[in-house]
């Protein structure tokens, strides 16, 4: 069954000088007028092995919507048949219970092509060595025309979920599908394939949500009806998705909360596609729950006014609850949180948080609700305690430490999205996490090897940030966003954004103060009317971004009013700056280039040849060398459960 366990601390952390000096601004942040943070990991219990050897089969049903537009001529429909193949490929390989042993699943298939009109390409049939060949030859026939109707392919998929449903309640029916269904479980995962916009058809999103799910009552009325459970999946091709709608369609509770658990999954390169489907099938095999809702509330007695709460990582606020997608066995799930005592709180009380955590069984749709209570005891360090200090304290420390910068990032990825800022200040905020987390890896690296692995998991999510004041296109970039953030705050395995994070120089975060004193002469010494002086003033005495994201905008704000970064400049220049890369990294990484290769140059004269590269000011073309495999993060991969979700993703590739 669940178990949690909670880790937090106030202020008086700030008293052991083992706290580095460029992280106290934000622990006193974090800890100000009393507040608690801590740590709520939610931990999943393993397979057990004689659980698994009594297990009867898991019966699942692959059915693939899949886009067949013009617009998905060329690699988008080679890439989208040969994913559909693969997913075929594994759950074959699972009849014979490969990822969980003696676990065993038997899968069917159905695959809806659509454009204009919809059509059955491949008709309901289960998955076996017979079948696997006539199915793989049947995708290759499929090629790409018409527009785009989202509607269709969804009445479509219905008519066939409606038959497929009463031929598993027929009892008289001979076949595998009709066996299977008297043991009374399946479990549909609906794909849904598409590289761009609606050109035809409905556009409303709520009513595409309900298509989508609708499964008509007639076919599930009979008394000897199998029991049903349902998930949809949405693979995204290309840049040129409509994110919007997509993240949408892929929320499983509803069409106005695209931002919370979202099954989208982008793909951009035709490498993304085995990794990231090769999760979301780790996924389902290895499920200890799904649709998980988890809230906290205050149980301080005799204060009402205490309240404590879960960082909401999509949205980027704190809140009394949380969603997520779906818990996995032998996960440790970590949820950010914090307490604020009332006026009424005793200075000497133990505060008690309640914990509830709901989540339904993807096979029997059965929902469980547990209940938690934590006192809120904070980690202590004596401050007579001489060193060393004992490793579980470091530990346990340093992890909270690691929670706080994490917040920082996800801010830093939601004002990259909602466009609030220029790309000069992100980068800066970028910066400093990157100082921060790289002195937390010098106390860690030695002696607490996972810890270290956390903390370069926050650096790769630092170098995409990095990285993303590169692109140009504000789509891809919401894209790479999308994916990247989902695969952060779910501990993926794998990293989302490393090509981008190879943009990163190493220690070109060193080099800021010099590169924005030399810009900052250098506007002075020309006069330059167009150069912000004010922003800049304004930039250098900004400590951090606000501490708390109140509202997730996708508009471009005025400076003046929304922004306290801008002194001055006008909106015309944050226009122009925001849309190209960010000046103060482009000299950041000359120098550090320079510094590294023993260049006898100097700031100075490398902002000049810069200026006289860029007329424009596009600053976007350095790519850092790289010479290691960053496809999967840096936690330790030396556990069974790793190298069986591993696996999965090698054998999708």
């Amino acid at each position: 069954m669940l178990s949690t366990r909670l880790t937090n601390t106030d202020n008086g952390i700030l008293s052991n000088e083992f706290i580095p000096e460029n992280i106290r601004s934000l622990i006193e942040r974090r800890t100000e007028n009393n507040k608690r943070f801590g740590k709520l990991e939610i931990l999943t219990p393993q397979i057990e092995a004689t659980a698994a050897a009594a297990a009867a089969p898991r019966n699942i049903i692959a059915g693939f919507l899949l886009d067949t537009s013009a617009s998905m001529s060329g690699t988008k429909i080679e890439h989208a048949r040969d994913t559909i193949k693969k997913l075929v490929e594994v759950l074959h390989s699972e009849r014979n219970g490969n990822t969980i042993e003696q676990q065993p699943f038997h899968s069917w298939i159905y695959v809806i092509s659509f454009n204009s009109v919809a059509n059955v390409i491949i008709p309901f049939q289960e998955i076996t060595d017979e079948t696997l060949p006539g199915i793989n030859s049947q995708m290759d026939t499929i090629c790409a025309s018409g527009s785009t109707n989202y509607a269709k392919a969804f009445q479509k998929q219905n008519d066939v979920i409606e038959d497929i449903i009463t031929r598993l309640n027929n009892p008289d029916q001979e076949s595998a599908a009709a066996a299977a269904a008297a043991s009374g479980q399946f479990h549909f995962i609906r794909f849904f394939e598409t590289d761009g916009d609606i050109t035809e058809g409905s556009s409303n999103a709520t009513l595409l949500y309900n298509m989508m799910r609708s499964v008509k009552t007639s076919a599930t009325a009979t008394a000897t009806a199998a029991r049903i459970t349902y998930e949809d999946v949405i693979l995204g091709y290309g840049t040129d998705v409509n994110l919007e709608c997509l993240k949408k369609l892929a929320s499983p509770y509803a069409p106005e909360n695209e931002y919370n658990c979202s099954s989208l999954v982008t793909i951009i390169k035709p490498e993304d596609i085995g990794w990231q489907v090769g999760e979301i099938l780790f996924k389902v095999i290895m499920r200890y729950g799904s649709n998980v809702n988890i809230s906290i509330a205050a149980a301080t007695a005799g204060d009402d006014a205490a309240r404590a709460e879960l960082f909401e990582y999509q949205t980027h606020q704190w809140s009394s609850s949380t969603t997520l997608h779906s818990f996995i066995h032998g996960d440790n799930k970590q949820i950010w949180i914090q307490y604020t005592p009332g006026a009424a709180t005793a200075a000497d009380a133990t505060p008690r948080v309640n914990i509830q955590i709901q989540y339904e069984n993807q096979f029997t749709g059965e929902t469980y609700t547990y209940q938690f209570a934590h006192d809120i005891q904070n980690v202590v360090v004596d401050v007579d305690t001489p060193p060393p200090l004992s490793a579980a304290i470091i530990e346990k420390t340093i992890t909270l430490l690691n929670g706080m910068v994490q917040i920082e990032i996800f801010k830093q990825f939601r004002e990259i999205e909602s466009t609030r800022y220029d790309k000069d200040t992100i980068v800066s905020e970028a910066y400093k996490t990157m100082r921060m987390l790289k002195t937390i890896d010098a106390m860690t690296r030695a002696e607490f090897p996972t810890l270290s692995c956390q903390t370069l998991n926050l650096m790769t999510d630092v170098k995409v940030i990095i990285g993303l004041t590169t692109v140009e296109n504000q789509q891809e970039q919401n894209i790479i966003l999308h994916a990247r953030r989902i695969c952060s705050a779910e501990n993926e395995v794998f990293n989302t954004g490393a090509t981008l994070s190879r943009k990163y120089v190493e220690n070109e975060e060193e080099h800021e103060e010099e590169a924005k004193r030399v810009i900052k002469a250098a506007a002075a010494a020309n006069d330059d009317a167009t150069a912000p002086t004010d922003y800049v003033d304004d930039y250098y005495e900004s400590d951090a971004l606000p501490s708390r994201i109140e509202s997730i905008s996708t508009q471009l704000v005025s400076h003046e009013t929304d922004t306290p970064f801008y002194g001055g400049g006008g909106n015309h220049y944050y226009n122009h700056y925001h849309h190209t890369g960010s000046e103060v990294r482009t000299l950041c990484v000359k120098i550090a280039i320079a510094r590294a290769n023993n260049e006898d140059v100097t700031a100075e004269q490398l902002y000049e040849q810069m200026r006289a590269a860029h007329h424009h000011h596009d600053y976007n073309e350095y790519d850092a060398p790289c010479h290691q495999d960053d496809t999967f993060s840096s936690t330790p991969m030396n556990d069974d459960y790793t190298q069986r979700r591993m696996g999965m993703m090698r054998r999708m590739s």
